[in-house]
Parts: C-alpha cells; structure tokens; sequence
C-alpha cells in the first residue's frame, strides 16, 4: 500500500519565473569602457593577484638579528627575551606531554565497578565527595 500523496497548495505566481535585479555594473567596469584583457589587469591589480602575500614578504626578510654591543643593556634585554621564549616553550611542552599521558592512560572511572543504588540522599553524597 502506497502513502497517501503529498497535499500543498499551488506555488505563489512571483516563484514560477526568473526575475532579475537590474544590471549593478559601474560604467568604468562595462564592456563598452574596458576590454576583456583591460578589465582582467584592472581586477588582478586591485585584489593583489600576482603579487606577493605578507607572509612571503615576512619569508623573504633576513632571519638574523645585528648582534648587540657586548655588555650592553640591548644585549641584556635579548637575553632575557630569549630565555623567557625558551621557558614558556618548554612549559608548553611539559603541559603537552601531561596531556598527552593522561589521554593515553585513559579515564579510571572506566575501572571502578559501577555503585547502583536507589538511595537519593547516599547517591547526592556520593556526587558532593568528602565534607
């Protein structure tokens, strides 16, 4: 036996139909004003296409710092940026590998066999821990 067919009322007449909105195309951009080629450099001028991204102007720059005056308070100060980067990476990686042990140990409660109870005062206790 088959559902019975689906019932809905007629689709609005302004649905049925493509109506489009007026051509928004500014007159410096209108195939009258500009060629195919002119309007293609026009656009890869204006959104950067071909030219190279901050992060490969950053790449393209000299990785090495001027070495400071020996003694001198730059030196100190580039010092003591670098161990404070060294000691917050490290305390990074002490933190990953915390993580990390206790995702490959697992949850314990996986191992403690289960309380059932039916006493709502002892399984409230149980929830709030020690008083």
């Amino acid at each position: 036996e088959y559902a019975p067919p689906d019932v809905r009322s007629p689709s609005p007449t302004s649905s049925v139909g493509s109506r489009h909105p007026e051509d928004q195309t500014s007159l410096s951009d209108s195939e009258e004003m500009l060629t195919q080629s002119q309007f293609e450099h026009k656009w890869m001028n204006k959104i950067g296409l071909g030219q190279p991204s901050h992060r490969e102007l950053d790449a393209n720059k000299d990785p090495l710092l001027p070495r400071p005056a020996p003694g001198s308070e730059e030196e100190r100060l580039a010092h003591e940026r670098i161990l404070q980067n060294l000691r917050h990476e490290v305390n990074q990686l002490h933190e990953n590998e915390i993580f990390e042990q206790t995702i490959l140990r697992g949850s314990k409660a996986v191992l403690q066999t289960p309380v059932y109870s039916r006493d709502f005062d002892a399984i409230m206790r149980s929830m709030m821990g020690p008083a």
